[in-house]
């Protein structure tokens, strides 16, 4: 009896290839989205802890200076004191002012305060500025507050809903948030409220960093303000 003849494997037909190809596709793209999400999980977290770092120089610095919180551009010169930015560094490096020249300035904003969504590392001329921003309301004055003033977190009635820092808009080269114009003339904030997607790091004066909608914090009609120690419940 004669060999039967080899069978010839049978061909895909178009269909059979476009249908494979669409399941590859769908895989690709179902990974791609995951490992989207586990980047962006990631790069908020690494804000969050630049925020923590921040929240421990503060308290840090409360604890040697008989509880006074350090002071941002908005009043540190007319106080004789560097700003709060300058005092972190000096505390990381236990050097001076560092000149405009040092390379260890940039590395240091990148490692404690740079979120890593701010888009500002895009642009070399603004790699040098803080992803962060103090709250203003700390080292107001009298007149600017209407009484009350906060310069020691003793005065804050409630540390864990009291926004102590937030991040800077992208157009802003501050170190600090003037969060009491937001009522008192209506600017706007300059905070960066979805720079995680629909949320920013926030800095709670208790020390805790939470990763929450702006609108969470401050609600322009007047409802809502944690940014205020008077108002912030």
């Amino acid at each position: 009896m004669a060999p039967s003849p080899p069978r010839r494997a049978r061909a895909f037909t178009l269909v059979e290839l476009l249908v494979v190809l669409a399941i590859i596709a769908v895989v690709v793209a179902l990974v791609a989205t995951a490992a989207g999400r586990v980047r962006a999980s990631a790069m908020r977290a690494r804000c969050i802890t630049s925020m923590r770092s921040v929240g421990t120089f503060v308290s840090n610095h409360a604890t040697t200076h008989e509880g006074r919180l350090p002071r941002s551009q908005h009043s540190a010169v007319a106080n004789g004191e560097p700003p709060w930015i300058l005092e972190f560094y000096a505390s990381e490096f236990g050097a001076p002012i560092p000149p405009s020249s040092d390379p260890r300035w940039n590395e240091f904003v990148r490692a404690r305060l740079r979120c890593p969504f701010d888009e500002r590392d895009r642009d070399a001329s603004k790699q040098r500025y803080s992803s962060y921003g103090l709250n203003v309301y700390f080292e107001l004055s009298p007149a600017e507050t209407g009484g009350p003033v906060y310069r020691t977190l003793s005065r804050v009635r409630l540390p864990g809903r009291t926004v102590l820092a937030g991040e800077l808009d992208e157009g802003s080269l501050a170190d600090h948030l003037m969060a009491h114009f937001w009522t008192q003339y209506g600017t706007p904030p300059e905070v960066a409220p979805d720079r995680h997607g629909a949320t920013q790091g926030v800095l709670f004066a208790d020390g805790h960093v939470a990763d929450v909608p702006f609108a969470q914090t401050f609600q322009d009609n007047g409802s809502l303000d944690l940014w205020n120690p008077a108002t912030a419940r």
